[in-house]
C-alpha cells in the first residue's frame, strides 16, 4: 500500500512508509486472527493506524433523539387507534373470550411490526457484502463509516419500537411469568442499537435486527390462531403445520446465526482490524449481546416445552408463559 513516487520523490516516501509501518508495528503485532482476516478479507489490518485518531463524543443529535421519542409516541398512539379500529372488531366478529382480547391485541400489534420491519431490514439486507462477510462490519473507516439514510431510519424507528414497547410491557400487556425478563429484553435491544448507532457499530446493529424479528412473526402468528382456536376451532393442521416454523426460524436466526455471524464477530473482528482500542465499548457491548443471546435460549426453552407437551401429552399449544392462558371450553 504504499506509494513509489518517481525521480526525486522516491527516496523521501520510502523514508515514510518505513516509519508508518514501523510504529505499527509497535503498536500491534500480526496473531492467528489477523492472518485469518487477511486470508479473508484480502485486506491486512496492520495497514491502519485509525487507532491513533482521536475520538469525540458520539452522542445522538437532538433532531435523532426528537425522532426516536416521536416514534415511540406514535407507536402508542397507532396500537390505541388499531385496537380500536381493526383488532376490536376482528375479536368481536371472532367472539373471541374477554381473557383472551388483550393477548389477540397485543399479538396483533406486534406481528403488524415485526412482519414489516423484517421484510424491510432483509431487503437492505442483502444487498450488502457485510451480510455474508461480517469481518467487513470492520472496515476502514471503522467507527466512523458513513451510515446510509435506509440505515438511520432502521435504527431510529426500530429504537422508537423499542422505548414503545417498555411502556406497553409495564402498562398495557397482560403479566407473563417472564415479565422481568422481558422488560430486560427491551432495555437490552434498545440500548445495543444505541450504541451501535452512537460507536460505529452500525453494521453489526442491522444484523441483529435480521436476526431477530423474523422468529417474533411466527411466535404471534402461533399466539394469534390459538386465540382464535379458544373461541371457535380452528383446524388441527393449522398449527400442527404452522408451529415447527417458529422453532425452525429461532434456531436458525437468534441462536445459529446471531452467535455465528453478530456475536463471533463482535468478539474477534474488533482485535483482528485496528485493535480493540479502535472499538469504543467493546466490553459493554458484547455483554449485552451476551445477556440477549441468553435470553434467547430461555425462551427457547419454553418453545420446545409447549412442543414436548402437545406431542407426547396432546396438550394445546398454550403459552408456556402465560399463567392465565385460556383454553377453549368444552361445552
Amino acid at each position: 500500500l504504499f506509494v513509489i513516487s518517481w525521480g526525486e520523490q522516491e527516496q523521501e516516501s520510502t523514508s515514510l512508509s518505513t516509519v508508518s509501518l514501523s510504529t505499527k508495528m509497535e503498536l500491534e503485532e500480526p496473531g492467528f486472527y489477523q492472518t485469518w482476516f487477511n486470508d479473508t478479507c484480502g485486506v491486512h489490518p496492520m495497514t491502519d493506524l485509525r487507532v491513533l485518531n482521536p475520538r469525540d463524543l458520539a452522542l445522538p443529535e437532538a433532531v435523532i433523539c426528537a425522532q426516536i421519542l416521536l416514534l415511540a409516541a406514535l407507536f402508542t398512539i397507532g396500537r390505541s387507534w388499531a385496537v380500536r379500529c381493526i383488532f376490536g372488531p376482528i375479536a368481536d366478529w371472532r367472539g373471541m373470550y374477554p381473557e383472551d382480547y388483550p393477548r389477540f391485541f397485543e399479538s396483533g400489534w406486534q406481528i403488524t411490526y415485526y412482519t414489516i420491519s423484517w421484510i424491510v431490514c432483509a431487503y437492505f439486507v442483502h444487498q450488502v457484502d457485510f451480510f455474508k462477510q461480517t469481518c467487513l462490519c470492520w472496515v476502514e473507516p471503522f467507527p466512523f463509516q458513513p451510515v446510509p439514510l435506509s440505515f438511520h431510519w432502521m435504527y431510529v424507528v426500530a429504537m422508537g419500537w423499542y422505548l414503545h414497547c417498555t411502556y406497553a410491557h409495564l402498562f398495557l400487556d397482560p403479566r407473563k411469568s417472564d415479565f422481568a425478563e422481558m422488560l430486560i429484553h427491551h432495555i437490552v435491544t434498545f440500548s445495543l442499537l444505541l450504541f451501535a448507532y452512537c460507536k460505529g457499530y452500525t453494521r453489526i446493529g442491522v444484523l441483529i435486527l435480521f436476526c431477530m424479528d423474523l422468529s417474533d412473526v411466527f411466535l404471534h402468528v402461533c399466539k394469534i390462531v390459538r386465540v382464535f382456536d379458544n373461541a371457535k376451532p380452528v383446524p388441527p393442521y393449522v398449527m400442527d403445520v404452522g408451529f415447527p416454523l417458529l422453532p425452525i426460524s429461532w434456531v436458525a436466526l437468534r441462536l445459529y446465526f446471531y452467535a455465528r455471524k453478530v456475536m463471533y464477530s463482535t468478539f474477534f473482528h474488533p482485535f483482528d482490524y485496528g485493535s480493540w482500542r479502535n472499538s469504543d465499548l467493546y466490553i459493554p457491548f458484547n455483554i449485552l449481546l451476551v445477556i440477549l443471546f441468553l435470553l434467547q435460549v430461555l425462551w427457547f426453552y419454553y418453545i420446545m416445552k409447549t412442543a414436548i407437551l402437545h406431542v407426547f401429552y396432546g396438550a394445546e399449544f398454550d403459552d408456556e408463559r402465560d399463567p392465565h392462558a385460556t383454553t377453549r371450553k368444552s361445552q
